[in-house]
């Protein structure tokens, strides 16, 4: 299949941009230099790199869905440490709902995941489970130092 302007943008997220997994399948570096579209225009592209550039084929940073019973979803690989990947299995009907809302808001799916576990932990919390949940909002303030 030969790339075009219009099939790359058909492609793009919610927001107009493109994952590390989509450029590579079509040849394009990451970070992608300006006027990368351009560059790719005319060129010929596999099938396979065609169903990863079109999200239909799993990869490595990609949300992967299985199609067969309860969904799976993988978070991606996130820049921080303190996060660690997981594996959740969702409803068809959850999933949904969760990238409607991702449409419509802007919200990542991992995100609204986050949102909904910490929900959660606050209300076990609440009931007095034993768990313990720190405080989010209150970032800590270093104390100013004492003059001798």
């Amino acid at each position: 299949m030969e790339i075009t302007r219009a099939w790359i943008h058909a492609h793009a997220s919610p927001r107009g941009g493109f994952t590390r997994a989509q450029l590579a399948a079509i040849g394009v570096d990451w970070p992608p230099a300006r006027g990368w579209v351009q560059r790719c225009e005319g060129r010929t592209v596999t099938p396979e790199a065609r169903a990863v550039f079109e999200n239909r084929a799993p990869a490595r940073d990609a949300l992967t869905v299985a199609t067969a019973g309860p969904m799976v979803i993988s978070p991606s690989i996130t820049m921080t440490t303190t996060r660690r990947s997981v594996i959740a299995r969702l409803d068809p009907a959850q999933l949904e709902a969760l990238q409607r809302i991702r449409s419509a808001e802007g919200v990542p799916v991992s995100e609204q995941i986050r949102r909904g576990v910490d929900l959660w932990l606050a209300s076990a919390a609440a009931r007095n489970v034993g768990v313990v949940v720190k405080d989010k909002a209150a970032p800590r303030r270093v104390s100013p130092r004492r003059k001798a």
